[in-house]
């Protein structure tokens, strides 16, 4: 879980920078 936590985390952070 961690890692799809750290995966999901990452695709949402971006989207949200690049929006």
């Amino acid at each position: 879980m961690r890692g799809v936590s750290s995966i999901g985390t990452v695709i949402v952070w971006h989207l949200i920078y690049v929006i």
